[in-house]
């Protein structure tokens, strides 16, 4: 998980409405601000809170979800699924839990509970993050026709990454890429006139796990919708030093490479890993020379400002010349 916390502290209000109670004070405390309400008679802990990943809000509106339920443990679906396998939510609303019923007469949907009517295989379902969801196979399955482009080529790639990329030798197993991809691409075509089928095809085939972030993902996306020759990624180049660094992505053939810069991993302290951002920075300095030194490449850079539309990133392309590079 790339989150502070994985989710947030829950406090549950309970008992007589009428008495000086526990659940009055819990009340009273969250409109004093140490807690955030959640759900009714739900808070998390307000710290916890500002610390969360939208992944990480929508876990903890699980958690509260799941301990609601009575007759049937839920099976949480769709991108509630995917905060529980971990897959970025690229500009997703999280404040809605999406559940599969099962059993008869099951609860109607609320308006933070979507529960929907589709049917399960033993295969479909995996207990994961104490809770009972959809396997990611099938999970990737449901978001890549339900949810927008962006959101669904950024966990496809996730997912991919996260059966074939090792990091402890840092390699991508292609095979196994392949084998997942097989497996979604199955269901895909076997769901004629279901809605969202041709972007799942279109995603199926385009997602790539070398990517490491969504932003990434998102990057890549519009680069093809733009008409940029398709780059490598996560292209090796050994450094004069000896050192052997991943570029995010490289044109060998323009002599361009492209990295997403992205203001976490100057702050966030699993990134930094106990140094300031001033090292980081400086780090960042000394790595990009030596690849320029290694390569002779020019590089780009681009942050999240960048790519806050497509048309900001066309412009972003632009400026750099890569959009309008005579050979691209």
């Amino acid at each position: 998980m790339s989150d502070p916390l994985s989710k947030a502290r829950l406090v549950y209000a309970h008992g007589p409405g009428a008495f000086r109670s526990l659940a009055e004070v819990r009340m009273t405390a969250a409109r004093d601000g140490r807690y955030v309400p959640i759900r009714q008679r739900a808070f998390a802990d307000a710290t916890d809170w500002a610390q969360l990943s939208d992944e990480g809000r929508l876990r903890t509106r699980i958690e509260v979800v799941a301990s609601a339920a009575r007759r049937h443990e839920p099976v949480f679906s769709h991108t509630a699924a995917g905060a529980l396998h971990g897959l970025p939510l690229y500009r997703v609303s999280t404040g809605v839990v999406h559940v599969i019923t099962r059993g008869e007469n099951p609860p109607k949907s609320q308006f933070d509970v979507v529960r929907h009517r589709d049917a399960l295989t033993d295969a479909d379902v995996v207990r994961v993050g104490g809770h009972v969801a959809t396997s990611l196979e099938r999970t990737v399955y449901d978001i890549i026709r339900a949810e927008s482009l962006e959101t669904a080529v950024a966990v496809f790639d996730a997912a991919l990454r996260s059966v074939a990329w090792n990091d402890d030798v840092l390699t991508y197993d292609f095979a196994a890429a392949a084998r997942f991809r097989r497996a979604v691409a199955m269901r895909v075509d076997a769901a004629r006139g279901a809605r969202g089928r041709l972007q799942a095809q279109f995603v199926t085939a385009f997602a790539d796990g070398r990517a490491q972030l969504p932003a990434e993902s998102v990057s890549r996306l519009w680069l093809y919708e733009l008409g940029v020759p398709a780059p490598e990624l996560q292209y090796r180049v050994v450094g004069v030093s000896g050192r052997t660094y991943f570029l995010d992505m490289a044109w060998p053939e323009l002599g361009i490479f492209g990295e997403f810069d992205g203001q976490g991993k100057y702050t966030l302290p699993h990134l930094t890993k106990g140094r300031t951002e001033v090292e980081v920075r400086a780090a960042e300095a000394e790595r990009e020379a030596e690849i320029r030194a290694a390569t002779g490449w020019r590089p780009i850079r681009w942050k999240g400002v960048q790519i806050s539309a497509l048309d900001s990133f066309a412009e972003f392309l632009r400026d750099a010349g890569i959009l309008d590079h005579p050979e691209a």
